[in-house]
């Protein structure tokens, strides 16, 4: 006869809250990764088409009518970006045509990437939250460390003209310690 696999636990361990959660993510992720594989693509609007159109051309500097890594890096330069070739290569495997995989993008695995740079543009991300935490002079090795509420009144006052009541602003009082990464990961709904 085989282990009885819904034992009780001994007293005193939390295998089985253990084992709950990690099948709880584990049932998360692979939800999200096959509504990620399986969703059908969106449509572009004419609208957008025609200006993915005109972006892909744009990227495609020797005309051959693919993005390369090369091409891909140069752009994100332009935009301020600093990616590695690996980093390239990895944003067009992404996308890339599992079925005939060339290592460029073409202009319907390009549309992919337009349309899905459209649908995310107005979320905010764990890596916005990150950023904007550390632009206000947090620091992101330091998950507990925090940003001085003045810190951040005076920078928004001085950049912004905006003046601050935390309360009011963001629907909660900070500790008067300061804001940690996850608050503002709760301000940008990202938690």
């Amino acid at each position: 006869m085989g282990k009885n696999k819904n034992k009780p636990a001994q007293a005193g361990t939390n295998q089985p809250v253990a084992n709950e959660r990690r099948f709880v993510s584990l049932r998360e992720e692979a939800q999200w990764n096959v509504a990620q594989q399986w969703a059908p693509p969106r449509q572009l609007s004419e609208r957008e088409l025609v200006a993915c159109r005109k972006m892909f051309y744009d990227l495609d500097n020797d005309n051959s009518g693919a993005i390369d890594a090369d091409e891909l890096g140069s752009m994100m330069r332009t935009l301020g970006q600093d990616p590695s070739e690996e980093e390239c290569k990895e944003l067009i495997a992404s996308v890339d045509d599992p079925n005939s995989p060339d290592g460029m993008i073409q202009f319907r695995e390009f549309c992919l990437l337009y349309a899905q740079g459209l649908d995310s543009k107005d979320k905010a991300g764990c890596l916005d939250s990150l950023n904007i935490f550390t632009a206000f002079g947090g620091d992101p090795r330091q998950p507990e460390g925090r940003v001085a509420l003045s810190t951040i009144a005076e920078s928004l006052l001085e950049m912004y003209g905006l003046e601050v009541d935390f309360t009011d602003t963001f629907g909660f009082m900070p500790k008067p310690e300061g804001l940690t990464q996850d608050d503002f990961k709760s301000i940008l709904g990202t938690h």
